[in-house]
């Protein structure tokens, strides 16, 4: 019921420059080494192998995504440690001190434990109501609503084809910062008119 009523919700906003989504990524640098040479720059003979790069190491990352004109289409934290609640937590605090979580702002994520976590979630949701900042989660399971996952999937592509940094910090910071709204736009598009605007493309067991 709650995946119609989402549905019906989200499509009856007048605009999405003040809509965002926040979730969490992993990196697991040995996924990204399917390739024998990473991408050297355009009229540069020396291919770095890859055995030199550093790509042993997992990262996770906290992430906002959104389309204001006036602010990045990402605000992101990276560490090499899993998130917790209590860097989920903090990681809202700065995104509003530094003026990317702003009032009228819908902040729209899913509810997993690290987001409903007892000791930190209604500190969380009552700093973001004193803000003006309206929280809204997404039906359970139900990541084909939430751009950020195709945001995701393009750093990763980007990463795995694409990348000429050695270690895998710096080509997650590179892939991240090769977003521009335009590509985000295509991702809020993609989710509305593939499955908001039609759905029976909803998965069988969620309709």
């Amino acid at each position: 019921m709650y995946y119609a009523e989402y549905m019906h919700w989200f499509l009856g906003l007048p605009h999405l420059r003040n809509v965002k989504f926040l979730d969490e990524v992993h990196f697991d640098g040995r996924k990204f080494q399917c390739r024998k040479k990473i991408w050297s720059k355009k009229g540069d003979k020396q291919k770095s192998k890859l055995a030199t790069s550093i790509l042993s190491e997992n990262y996770s990352a906290t992430c906002i995504v959104g389309l204001a004109p006036h602010q990045l289409p990402f605000f992101l934290d990276i560490r090499i440690e899993s998130n917790t609640q209590y860097d989920w937590a903090e990681f809202i605090y700065a995104a509003i001190y530094n003026g990317y979580l702003e009032r009228g702002d819908i902040l729209i994520m899913d509810n997993a434990a690290v987001h409903t976590g007892e000791d930190t979630v209604l500190q969380v949701i009552d700093t973001l109501e004193n803000c003006g900042i309206d929280l809204r989660l997404l039906p359970t399971y139900s990541p084909e609503l939430s751009p950020i996952e195709l945001v995701f999937g393009i750093v990763k592509a980007h990463i795995k084809y694409k990348r000429t940094m050695q270690t895998l910090q710096d080509a997650i910071l590179y892939a991240f910062g090769t977003l521009n709204h335009e590509i985000l736009l295509g991702c809020y598009h993609h989710v509305i008119d593939l499955y908001l605007k039609t759905p029976i493309n909803v998965p069988p067991e969620l309709d």
